[in-house]
């Protein structure tokens, strides 16, 4: 009786991996308030570079975005999440992507140190670990004029080397100008004052401010994702506009409960379509494997969610950034294995920005 189990079990299996939809279908939560961006502003047949590729989630929606006539090229300097990224490309059939293992640096040809994270997120060639490799260096101007891929859009998190990467492509940026999104982290502002310089504006993706000068940057800010571009680029989008987030509601920690042992929710708001931002105001204290975010009432997926340990979540999960079509919606969090009992909630300030009620990006795919 146990064999025959065994067998209908295992034939359940093969059959529900049947009806699952293909990879490529699946949702992409990587980073949303950057892939929004991505979708927003990436068009078909363009080319793009995801410079810090990591395990290739900004360079799948890339290549979804600049279809079969366009091109992406991922850059990754670690060999080993390299070879994780390139599995990734393959399994989500991102077959007009390229992915190049090196580090992207002033100079092509350099052997430099790498220091590797435990988490495999923050690799730097920078901050220095007990851990490190040694990689190549690639210059982005010498590899545009290699490959002639001169790239419309340039998404660059690289740990701290964004600047030495710029150096090594002021030839591209003074020709060509592409749109970037770039890490950027306070007090420097290499970056920032060497895009100012070359005619570019910028937009700050946590809360869609204009950045004018440094003292724009949000005080208490330790990292955040910033769009430039020539203001002619933005025309038709509604990064040409000076946006604005207006406050739609509030809700306090008196609004949230446990609705099964590890899943611990909001009561619901009734949206309208749009884009939106909730600043998030809450603590925890232990690393508990925790997925937070927000989930339309009544579906199988959430809109977007970020996943982390719980107090890790703190730090980066406070301003999250997400689309609704309308309709009604709650914020969550969910405990994949134990809770964290010491996770309290303060509230939650939901804004609407201006200007995406009406926008839609030539190709939307789900974030």
């Amino acid at each position: 009786m146990d064999r025959i189990q065994e067998r209908l079990t295992l034939l359940e299996t093969r059959v529900a991996e049947q009806l699952r939809p293909p990879l490529w279908l699946e949702r992409n939560y990587t980073e949303p308030r950057v892939n929004y961006a991505v979708q927003d502003l990436v068009r078909p047949n363009w080319v793009t570079y995801d410079v810090g590729a990591n395990f290739g989630g900004i360079a799948v929606a890339m290549s979804r975005l600049v279809g079969p006539r366009g091109a992406v090229c991922g850059f990754e300097a670690n060999p080993l999440i390299a070879a994780k990224c390139q599995k990734e490309l393959l399994r989500s059939g991102a077959y007009n992507t390229q992915l190049y293992q090196g580090a992207i640096y002033k100079k092509s040809g350099e052997m430099i140190e790498l220091y590797l994270s435990d988490n495999e997120v923050a690799d730097s060639i920078y901050r220095q670990t007990e851990r490190s490799i040694r990689v190549q260096t690639i210059a982005l101007d010498d590899f545009v004029e290699m490959t002639r891929l001169v790239p419309h859009f340039v998404k660059m998190d690289i740990e701290g080397a964004e600047a030495d990467a710029l150096l090594g492509f002021e030839r591209c940026v003074d020709s060509y100008s592409p749109i970037f999104i770039l890490e950027h982290t306070p007090p420097d502002n290499t970056c920032l004052e060497f895009l100012f310089s070359k005619g570019y504006v910028a937009i700050d993706l946590k809360n869609y401010r204009r950045i004018r000068s440094p003292s724009d940057i949000e005080p208490g800010t330790i990292v955040t994702d910033l769009l430039y571009s020539l203001p002619d680029k933005l025309l038709g989008t509604p990064y040409g506009l000076d946006l604005s987030a207006i406050e739609e509601a509030r809700l306090s920690g008196s609004d949230f409960s446990w609705t099964s042992e590890n899943n611990y929710r909001s009561s619901s708001l009734n949206l309208g379509p749009g884009r939106y931002i909730a600043t998030l105001h809450f603590t925890a204290m232990e690393n508990a494997n925790t997925m937070c975010g927000v989930w339309p009432d009544g579906e199988h997926a959430p809109l977007m969610r970020v996943h982390a340990s719980s107090s890790g979540l703190v730090g980066f999960a406070r301003d999250i950034v997400f689309d609704t079509v309308g309709g009604s919606v709650h914020f969550y969090f969910h405990f994949l294995e134990e809770k964290d009992p010491t996770l309290s909630i303060e509230s939650v300030t939901l804004y609407r920005v201006s200007g995406f009620d009406a926008f839609h990006a030539p190709f939307r795919i789900s974030v």
